[in-house]
């Protein structure tokens, strides 16, 4: 099984970004994308990846436990790409304001999965919505006038 931590987004912002996506739809004629359906945005919080069926209901276990975090607001700003250069892969939805507590829970889920040999990223933490998937888009695609209010 694949797994990740993610946060569910609330419904005016899963509206929102559908409507993101609508426009950049428009703008993409042509490119093959494979677009993240509405119910299933989220925030990444830890992606791990591959776990065998015999590992998974202990790393779950320990992803499971409650943490001790205290409510904050995520603001959710413009549009962006990865890689940052060359050929776009993926269009996401980036934060205005919400980073150093999400920053904090990866900290948190990275500490839980060590022990199960799942090491945590060389890159660092980027919290964003992704909207789509790109195969063959131009390189100099330019996605970050789009925004979510």
């Amino acid at each position: 099984m694949r797994l990740f931590v993610g946060v569910a987004i609330a419904g005016h912002v899963r509206r929102e970004a559908e409507r993101v996506m609508t426009a950049l739809r428009e703008r993409l004629h042509g490119v093959d994308a494979r677009w993240v359906p509405p119910e299933n945005l989220h925030l990444t919080i830890r992606f791990i990846g591959h776990v065998p069926d015999d590992r998974g209901a202990a790393l779950l276990a320990a992803l499971e436990q409650p943490l001790d975090v205290e409510p904050f607001d995520v603001e959710f700003g413009g549009c962006g790409k990865f890689p940052p250069r060359g050929a776009p892969r993926v269009l996401w939805i980036g934060l205005r304001r919400g980073l150093p507590p999400l920053s904090a829970l990866n900290d948190e889920f990275n500490r839980r999965v060590a022990p199960f040999g799942y090491e945590a990223e060389a890159r660092p933490f980027s919290a964003h919505l992704t909207l789509a998937r790109l195969k063959d888009a131009p390189a100099g695609a330019s996605f970050s006038r789009a925004s979510v209010k």
